[in-house]
């Protein structure tokens, strides 16, 4: 059905593409368009660009496909489908946004990975989900809690 690879380094994701139905209605579905994502660069098809050249690199990461989502009624909890993930960035001035699948709780951990080496290399970057600022996936309820989560796992 869906597949994934974690690539050295780097992580290989499903990419997104929404088409309108008859109805008016949007309808989410798998591209045959490559989506690597790596501490150095993002590829995209045939397009490579150098995490070194982005600006306002984004990451908003909502879950995984099966995933228990968040509870807007006590009594009732969802199952995410892995495709409200979104990245942004910015190269030579061109805005690029990109919707991607995350098929399972590994290609999260995978994502997280990269995350953990964009820190380490001291790129500027965001992670994010509805809720506002993560922090590798964990919600972030201030810019202060923010940096001291940072800094207790030593990228401050």
């Amino acid at each position: 059905m869906f597949a994934l690879l974690g690539l050295g380094g780097g992580i290989a994701l499903l990419l997104i593409g929404r088409r309108r139905t008859n109805g008016g209605m949007l309808h989410h579905e798998v591209t045959d368009t490559d989506l690597v994502v790596s501490s150095e660069r993002i590829v995209v098809g045939d397009q490579v660009y150098p995490i070194s050249e982005m600006q306002d690199l984004d990451f908003w990461v909502e879950g995984y496909y099966g995933m228990t989502g968040p509870s807007f009624r006590p009594t009732r909890r969802h199952r995410l489908d892995g495709m409200e993930n979104k990245l942004h960035f910015k190269v030579n001035g061109e805005r690029h946004l990109y919707q991607f699948l995350l098929e399972d709780l590994l290609s999260m951990q995978q994502l997280g990975q990269v995350f953990r080496q964009l820190y380490a290399n001291q790129t500027a970057f965001a992670e994010r989900n509805r809720g506002g600022q993560t922090f590798l996936f964990q919600q972030a309820r201030s810019k202060k809690e923010l940096e001291m989560m940072k800094k207790e796992e030593g990228y401050a």
